[in-house]
C-alpha cells in the first residue's frame, strides 16, 4: 500500500546492531540488543520507526515481519549503514563488529518479506535504495529499476553525493526530470560534509535546486536525529529524520544515561537505559508538535541561517537563537 502522506517534521526513531549491543543467545547466535528492544516498545512506536535490512536478513533484529510492532510508516534501511567503516563517538560497541557479506539481492529478499506481510498492509512501507556509488545517472537508474520491482511501496533514492557538492547539483539539474517519479531523496548527513556548516550550506544548495527543478518531494536526513541538529536541518530543507542518538544520550538535557539527577539508583543499567528511551520518545513527538508550527518560517529564516553560517565561531546553540528569536 503505498499512502505516504505524513504530517512533516516527521522523526524516526531507528533501530540498529551497529555500534550497540550483540547478545548470545541459548541457540548459540547472537542478536543485537536492540531486538528486544524493539519489541518491548511496541505501541510506543506505531507512528514510525526505522529497522536496517541487513539486521533483518543476519537476524539481529527479528527476521518475521508479522513479530514487529504495528506502525504508520514503517522505513527499512538498505544495510549501508551497518556495513560502512564508520562508527560514531558515541557508539557503545566499536572494535567486535564484524562486516558480513552484503548485497543488494540479500536486501531485496528482505524488500519482499516485509512488503508480502498482511499485517502491514495498511501500512505505508518506505524502502531505501541500495547504497550505489558512481556518477548520478547510474545511481538514478538503479533508483528506477527498485521502484519497478517494488511498485507499492514509496522508494527512498539514498543519493551518494560526488565532491565538490557543486557536481551533484549540476547532475541534478540536468537529470532532474525522472525526480518528478521520486517522492524522497535521502542523504546521509556525514556526506554533507566535513563540518556541520558545510552541510548546511551543501543541503540547503540541493533543495534550491531540487526546487527549481519542480521537483515536489521531500528530503530526508539519514542520522541527524540529535535534536539540536534536527531543528537546523530543518531549517536548510529537510523534511524527515532518523538516527540512533535517541538510545545514547538524554534528549531533556543532553546529557549521558549516568545524569545524577535522573539515574534510578535501585534499577539496573538496563532498566535505566529503557526509561531514558521512553522520555526521549515523548521528547522527540513534542519537538515534533513544536517544529511542525515553524514551517511557514523556514523559507523567511533560509537567508538568516547563510547569514549566520558566515561567522568562524558561531554556535549551534546562537544559529537556534537566531531563527527561532
Amino acid at each position: 500500500m503505498n499512502n505516504f502522506a505524513p504530517l512533516f517534521p516527521l522523526l524516526i526513531p531507528s533501530f540498529s546492531s551497529k555500534g550497540n549491543l550483540l547478545i548470545p543467545t541459548m541457540h548459540g547466535k547472537y542478536v543485537s540488543d536492540n531486538y528486544d528492544l524493539l519489541l518491548a516498545l511496541d505501541v510506543r512506536v506505531s507512528r514510525t520507526y526505522l529497522v536496517s535490512a541487513y539486521d533483518v536478513y543476519y537476524g539481529f533484529m527479528p527476521q518475521e515481519p508479522f513479530e514487529w510492532p504495528e506502525t504508520e510508516y514503517l522505513f527499512i534501511d538498505s544495510g549501508g549503514y551497518e556495513t560502512n567503516d564508520a562508527f560514531e563517538l558515541n557508539e557503545r560497541n566499536k572494535y567486535n563488529y564484524k562486516v558480513l557479506p552484503w548485497d543488494a539481492e540479500k536486501m531485496e529478499i528482505v524488500y519482499r518479506k516485509v512488503t508480502t506481510c498482511p499485517k502491514f498492509n495498511n501500512a505505508s512501507i518506505i524502502l531505501t535504495g541500495f547504497d550505489n556509488t558512481g556518477p548520478f545517472n547510474k545511481q538514478l537508474k538503479a533508483i528506477q529499476l527498485l521502484i519497478s520491482k517494488f511498485p507499492n511501496t514509496t522508494i527512498i533514492f539514498l543519493i551518494k553525493p560526488t565532491f565538490p557538492i557543486e557536481d551533484l547539483v549540476k547532475s541534478i539539474a540536468e537529470e532532474h526530470l525522472p525526480l518528478n517519479d521520486i517522492p524522497i531523496i535521502g542523504i546521509t548527513e556525514k556526506e554533507l560534509g566535513n563540518t556541520l556548516r558545510e552541510r548546511l550550506l551543501n543541503l540547503i544548495l540541493i533543495k534550491k535546486c531540487l526546487l527549481d527543478c519542480g521537483w515536489a518531494g521531500c528530503i530526508h536526513i539519514f542520522g541527524g536525529l540529535e535534536p539540536s541538529l534536527t531543528k537546523l536541518y530543518y531549517f536548510a530543507g529537510a523534511d524527515i529524520f532518523d538516527g540512533l542518538s535517541w538510545q545514547r544520550i538524554r534528549f531533556q538535557n543532553n546529557s549521558s544515561l549516568f545524569e545524577p539527577s535522573e539515574y534510578i539508583v535501585t534499577r539496573t543499567e538496563h532498566e535505566n537505559r529503557f526509561l531514558m528511551m521512553l522520555d526521549n520518545l515523548a521528547f522527540l513527538q513534542n519537538l515534533c508538535n513544536d517544529m511542525s508550527v515553524l514551517n511557514e518560517e523556514r523559507n523567511k529564516n533560509i537567508e538568516k541561517l547563510k547569514m549566520g553560517l558566515q561567522s568562524d565561531d558561531i554556535s549551534i546553540q546562537n544559529l537556534l537563537t537566531l531563527l527561532e528569536g
